[in-house]
């Protein structure tokens, strides 16, 4: 759990998410729940979390979300309440949330648990029961301190690259224009050709804009890093920033739209780096939090406002996939209690938009924009 609960705390929305794709061999031993404490974002201005796609981005930092806080706050609204949930004085983000279509059906199938009711209705012995079933070696929140609603969402996805890459370095330029050199992963270029082969099968361009007509630089690309797999994709986009993630993503998927023609799959003889991504960051919903946030419901009378929304984010992302540990928990406390011909080299060396997916869904269950080397492995130097 983070943090801690109120005594007299009567409402609690929990979201859990657990990813664990293609990590390093060298981790592949060490339990997430190992990794040493996150930073708040309010420690960190470098990178923020956003509970929804349409939040409004403010500045040039790195920006997380992830679908479980969503998964967590539908079913509180659908299972329990029935009806949406309402907030009053942050009417905006609740709206969001309420209009936002990412469901559970984006989740990959089979690798979540979700569910919400009311503790006089045993759901807190129901969530401890069902999803020791399910996921026998986790242990959920033990919701000690609800009493009322409890939302409960917990997920956990696993996804390798095929065959892992090389390790390398590179260059970033982050949105500010300062560079860090920062650990990388590329395609094979040794005499090994059948890895070489075998790494770039998992790979497809899916568009890209150069400079101009006669530039060998490219101004936006596309690549899906794990083509070779039916059911998951891990997509890099290096684009412009919009006003907020979904523009973002729909920009990318109207390009992809628009230029099918450019699409190939890569030959192995093509130059790829994309930087690692390592990321840990507890971040607190200032907007939904305060006495004044007031919850409107039929449940509960009048007189309930959201104390805690905080939600942690462990992301990683290197030669053998990505992996993400999601915690989010929701409170409610009682007023009256405290508060083509031509070569071109794919580097990701400046902001880029990662997207992870299942093919068959409409939404994503992970965006991350990567806008600064906050978030990057800096190269180690020599021992």
């Amino acid at each position: 759990m983070i943090g801690s609960f109120n005594p007299r705390c009567c409402w609690l929305l929990i979201a859990t998410l657990t990813l664990a794709i293609g990590c390093r061999e060298k981790q592949a031993d060490e339990p997430v729940s190992n990794s040493p404490e996150v930073p708040r974002t309010g420690e960190s201005n470098g990178t923020q979390v956003v509970p929804t796609l349409n939040t409004p981005l403010t500045d040039w930092s790195n920006v997380l979300w992830c679908a479980t806080f969503q998964v967590a706050w539908n079913r509180a609204g659908d299972d329990a309440l029935g009806e949406p949930l309402q907030v009053e004085h942050a009417e905006e983000i609740a709206s969001r949330l309420n209009q936002s279509e990412v469901s559970a059906a984006d989740l990959p199938p089979g690798s979540f648990y979700a569910a919400a009711g009311l503790t006089d209705q045993s759901i807190v012995q129901t969530i401890h029961a069902e999803m020791k079933k399910q996921f026998p070696s986790v242990s959920p929140p033990t919701f000690e301190q609800a009493d009322g609603l409890v939302a409960y969402c917990y997920m956990d996805a696993q996804v390798k690259f095929t065959t892992p890459f090389e390790e390398c370095t590179l260059e970033f330029t982050d949105g500010d224009g300062e560079k860090n050199r920062v650990e990388a992963f590329e395609l094979h270029h040794g005499h090994d050709w059948e890895l070489s082969s075998k790494q770039s099968k998992q790979l497809k361009l899916l568009f890209q804009v150069p400079e101009d007509v006669t530039s060998s630089t490219l101004a936006e690309f596309a690549i899906d890093l794990t083509a070779d797999q039916e059911e998951n994709q891990l997509l890099v986009a290096v684009v412009p920033r919009s006003e907020t993630l979904q523009e973002t993503i729909e920009h990318v998927y109207e390009q992809i739209a628009a230029n099918q023609d450019q699409a190939f799959a890569f030959e192995g003889d093509e130059v790829l780096r994309v930087p690692n991504v390592v990321q840990s960051v507890v971040h607190e919903f200032s907007e939904l939090e305060g006495s004044d946030k007031l919850i409107l419901d039929k449940v509960h009378p009048p007189g309930h406002f959201i104390s805690k929304a905080v939600q942690s984010i462990k992301f990683r992302l290197d030669k053998g996939g990505a992996a993400i540990v999601s915690e989010a928990e929701l409170e409610a406390t009682p007023a009256e209690a405290a508060p083509g011909g031509i070569e071109y080299e794919y580097v990701v060396d400046r902001p880029f938009l990662l997207i992870m997916k299942r093919r068959a869904a409409k939404h994503p269950y992970f965006v991350a924009w990567i806008d600064n080397s906050e978030v990057l492995e800096l190269q180690k130097l020599n021992e």
